[in-house]
């Protein structure tokens, strides 16, 4: 059970987004995050989300762990993009069976956490612990992902992958 929640019951479940294209990937980390008590939306692309865009200081989640290399928008252009619009997610892991050096240095300047595949579980628990241990109990995440989960595949691009998430 992740941390945050086992020192304030009444804080808000921790929330994650997972952007991996490949299934197998997806559905092991999923599993790994749920085990910890998170509440996950998981996709096969990476996307921005509507909360990223609000004034009022909310965020939609607490982390994101991110493949680099996925059709469409790679992890990189999430990072980007992220930073870009001042998104308030405050812990991103990149994954990829390689990186180049310039992927290396974008990562390392936007303050990301960098991973190899195949992905290391001490690592990836390690990190956890570490994100965890800085989640404020008191913030607020938006609903926004609990209203894409309940569009059909048809009203939104990837989002047949995205797993319903209870109220907070």
């Amino acid at each position: 059970m992740a941390q945050a929640a086992q020192e304030n019951p009444n804080a808000a479940p921790l929330r994650a987004l997972v952007f991996e294209d490949d299934a197998l990937v997806r559905t092991w980390i999923v599993r790994v995050l749920e085990q910890r008590g998170y509440q996950v939306c998981a996709y096969p692309e990476a996307t921005i989300c509507q909360s990223c865009l609000s004034p009022l200081g909310h965020r939609c989640a607490d982390l994101v762990i991110s493949d680099v290399s996925m059709p469409g928008w790679s992890g990189l252009d999430f990072l980007i993009q992220h930073h870009k619009i001042k998104c308030r997610i405050q812990s991103i892991a990149l994954m990829s069976g390689s990186w180049s050096d310039e992927d290396l240095e974008c990562a390392h300047a936007e303050d990301c956490q960098v991973f190899y595949k195949p992905l290391q579980i001490p690592a990836l628990m390690d990190w956890l612990e570490q994100c965890e241990r800085a989640v404020d109990p008191h913030r607020v995440l938006t609903d926004h992902l609990q209203k894409l989960a309940a569009k059909t595949p048809d009203e939104d691009k990837g989002a047949e992958n995205v797993r319903p998430l209870p109220d907070v």
